[in-house]
């Protein structure tokens, strides 16, 4: 659905590099069984369902479940996921995210193992070397563009790992 009361002065407007008023358009999408990447070098999300709706000042989206693929190792269950950026309009928006995530530890390790994540992570593991069950719930809030530095991303995360067993993560 998409709805307009673009006027020309807010046309001229824009060509003088302003914002629109947040009420002068407005857009909702609604999508099934998708599949897209999150940002390049992540790992793909699918089989989900999304409702999206931008306005001339704010994006929103909403995915109520779907599977995070993790190469090399189980799919991760994504559920709740949230993002927002409430302002479009600054050179790099901030975008907002929020999300729960259902699965094995071996896909979590295989995740953050990925190159985009290894900066993001400091301690490397072997994804073969521990198993188990995890169930987390996160959020991320960073500047959307390009050359983001690990240091303007903040991550807080918490949740339960249980079941944990390795054969190897204390062997000589």
């Amino acid at each position: 659905t998409l709805v307009s009361d673009v006027t020309v002065a807010m046309q001229a407007g824009l060509k003088r590099g302003e914002s629109l008023p947040d009420p002068a358009i407005r857009m909702d999408i609604d999508a099934s069984d998708i599949r897209f990447k999150l940002a390049p070098g992540l790992p793909a999300l699918s089989a989900a369902n999304a409702t999206m709706t931008m306005t001339g000042q704010t994006f929103a989206a909403t995915v109520p479940t779907g599977l995070f693929e993790v190469e090399g190792a189980p799919a991760i269950a994504f559920s709740e996921g949230k993002f927002a950026i409430a302002d479009t309009w600054p050179r790099r928006p901030v975008g907002k995210a929020s999300f729960n995530a259902r699965g094995e530890v071996e896909s979590l390790l295989s995740f953050l193992a990925t190159p985009v994540m290894r900066e993001f992570s400091p301690i490397p593991l072997d994804s073969g070397a521990v198993r188990g069950a995890m169930d987390i719930k996160g959020s991320v809030t960073l500047p959307l563009g390009d050359n983001l530095k690990a240091s303007e991303v903040v991550v807080q995360a918490s949740g339960t790992l249980s079941n944990l067993a390795s054969d190897t993560l204390m062997a000589p």
